[in-house]
């Protein structure tokens, strides 16, 4: 039975691999000794080749690094400097700046080419997310309001008070 690795936590395969190590120092075939933990035949020389180069520490459990990022610091900053300049800087006159027109800016000013899904995250790791427009009618009458919450709510909330609503 092969057991997959990815479902094993680190420290356990950390001690599989500097036991296996060992076992092979002290004489045991390497495929003997992967075919007992379930492993495919060639990682136990993956691990053998570590630990030539590199001793034990090479053995040792470590976070995956994952994909390097495409934003250097500096551009990171200079996209933080970008965005409290408002969208003027990137040549966009909206007043509001959504993550495609910021995609197309970053693309020209940094050189970096950002998806828009990527450049959301951006902007949210910057702590600029998109907010609600404050839209207040034009036509709007404070005395007109004043006079609906005095006298027209208090009578349609006895009303359906009565009606049982």
């Amino acid at each position: 039975m092969k057991i997959d690795g990815r479902s094993l936590n680190h420290e356990a395969l950390e001690h599989i691999r500097k036991v296996a190590v060992a076992r092979v120092k002290a004489g045991e075939r390497p495929g003997a000794i992967s075919t007992s933990y379930g492993f495919a035949r060639t990682t136990i020389y993956k691990w053998l080749r570590a630990e030539a180069q590199g001793g034990e520490e090479a053995l040792r459990a470590r976070k995956a690094t994952g994909r390097p990022r495409k934003l250097t610091v500096r551009q990171m900053s200079g996209a933080k400097l970008d965005q409290r300049q408002g969208p003027a800087p990137a040549r966009i006159r909206l007043r509001f700046v959504d993550a495609r027109h910021r995609c197309r800016a970053h693309r020209g000013r940094l050189g970096v080419r950002l998806s828009i899904i990527s450049t959301g995250r951006l902007l949210a790791k910057l702590g600029i997310t998109p907010q609600k427009p404050l839209r207040r009618a034009y036509e709007r009458d404070p005395e007109a309001i004043r006079k609906w919450e005095r006298e027209d709510y208090p009578a349609l909330r006895t009303r359906a008070r009565h009606r049982g609503q």
